[in-house]
């Protein structure tokens, strides 16, 4: 990728394949008040609009906890991986995670996007300080993982889906009977 250093401004141009460049074009002016120079800026694709929207649900809303930032990334016809619909359904979903596990951080392992779609791999670190469903907090700390797809029209999630470690995460909650989490167990290792 090239990169144009105008004074006051960093602009960056799309590397032209076959001598054609596929994206749209703005044109802006540099901000310092001596140059009237117009550079052309391409837009950024729709997809990667898409990632930065999934991102900022985890980093900017879900992490610090402002739930009542979620109409800014999740439209009002959502409907998610549990059926909930709109942001104050995803709300709800959200709340008794956040209960149970009130120092939990999420991480954004990767994100991939092709047309409507976004794919994250996350996990999500916390300690388990308050009842979660009918567990009563155990005080120790949990690694969960998953993958979602979010689907987005207009750069705001309209609908859900996702798998997670359910089974790890019953295990570390000590959710599961002590003589099925021993057979759960992998074996191990053979001494030398």
């Amino acid at each position: 990728m090239k990169t144009a250093v105008i004074p006051g401004l960093l602009l960056s141009s799309i590397v032209c394949l076959g001598g054609a460049a596929h994206a749209q074009q703005k044109i802006i002016t540099s901000p310092v008040a001596h140059s009237k120079k117009q550079v052309a800026m391409p837009d950024i694709p729709a997809s990667e609009k898409n990632k930065a929207v999934v991102r900022k649900l985890y980093e900017d809303i879900l992490n610090p906890g402002q739930l009542d930032l979620l109409p800014q990334v999740v439209a009002d016809e959502y409907v998610g991986a549990q059926g909930e619909h709109g942001p104050t359904g995803l709300a709800a979903t959200i709340r008794p995670v956040r209960a149970a596990f009130p120092d939990i951080s999420w991480t954004v392992e990767s994100l991939l996007a092709e047309g409507d779609q976004v794919v994250v791999r996350w996990s999500w670190t916390g300690t388990h300080q308050g009842a979660f469903r009918s567990f009563a907090a155990t005080h120790r700390p949990v690694t969960n993982s998953a993958i979602a797809i979010y689907q987005l029209r207009n750069f705001k999630i309209v609908r859900s889906w996702m798998q997670s470690d359910r089974l790890g995460f019953l295990q570390q909650i000590g959710a599961l009977p002590p003589e099925l989490a021993a057979q759960l167990q992998p074996p191990s290792p053979p001494s030398r």
